[in-house]
């Protein structure tokens, strides 16, 4: 009998101590692992440069939690790989200064794809609020380095005009800025939330190509 009673009062104190662990994990999460897909709104453009009207991109993150206190604050830093996707009418080359610019494509060429496509490497640094009932609120501010600078082409030969199909991929391209910074933005319940990002940094090093720069705007998802 006192071995029946010591063993339910053990049982009992050990399920109410996972239980407070249990509702303390829910509360707080040590980290977060989230996808960004937004459309960029690019700066800076060159006037007679026409873009799709959808310029996708993407971005995953991982972000390591520090609650601030007992608040319902934390302070967040972590990894983040993202993409940015500029399909338009033109062609990116050097002029013979080797300034990068934009040519445009003759109308008389038949093209399916041009596109400057950015990859980056980002340190996302983020303060954001989440309530209990599951209110989002996130300001941050991210510090990149490009990983590949890439235009993709596919269509009739420019320089030619002849209808031949030829597609081109050039990476390793000169005058870009080898970093990138600006703020980030999130609003949302729970596992989704609108995001935002706003750069503070030009793609291009000052007076070796236009002085153009995105603001993303999308939806980002929690799955984790």
């Amino acid at each position: 009998m006192r071995k029946r009673i010591i063993f339910v009062v053990l049982l009992a104190v050990f399920s109410g101590t996972f239980l407070q662990a249990q509702e303390k994990a829910d509360k707080h999460k040590d980290m977060s692992w989230g996808i960004d897909i937004y459309h960029d709104i690019w700066q800076g453009l060159p006037e007679d440069m026409e873009t799709h009207t959808i310029l996708p991109g993407f971005n995953a993150f991982a972000l390591y939690n520090f609650q601030i206190g007992k608040s319902a604050f934390d302070f967040s830093a972590g990894l983040s790989l993202g993409t940015h996707n500029l399909k338009n009418n033109t062609l990116l080359t050097p002029d013979t200064n080797g300034i990068s610019t934009f040519k445009l494509i003759p109308d008389s060429v038949s093209y399916k794809k041009s596109k400057l496509a950015l990859t980056y490497w980002d340190i996302p640094l983020e303060v954001k609020y989440q309530s209990k009932n599951g209110i989002l609120i996130g300001l941050g501010f991210k510090y990149g380095f490009l990983l590949k600078a890439q235009t993709k082409y596919k269509g009739d030969n420019p320089a030619t005009e002849a209808a031949d199909m030829l597609t081109t991929k050039q990476s390793g391209l000169p005058n870009f800025e080898s970093n990138r910074y600006g703020v980030t933005f999130r609003a949302g319940y729970k596992k989704v939330s609108l995001f935002g990002y706003y750069s503070l940094s030009r793609v291009f090093t000052p007076g070796r190509g236009p002085e153009m720069f995105p603001i993303s705007v999308g939806i980002t998802f929690f799955p984790y």
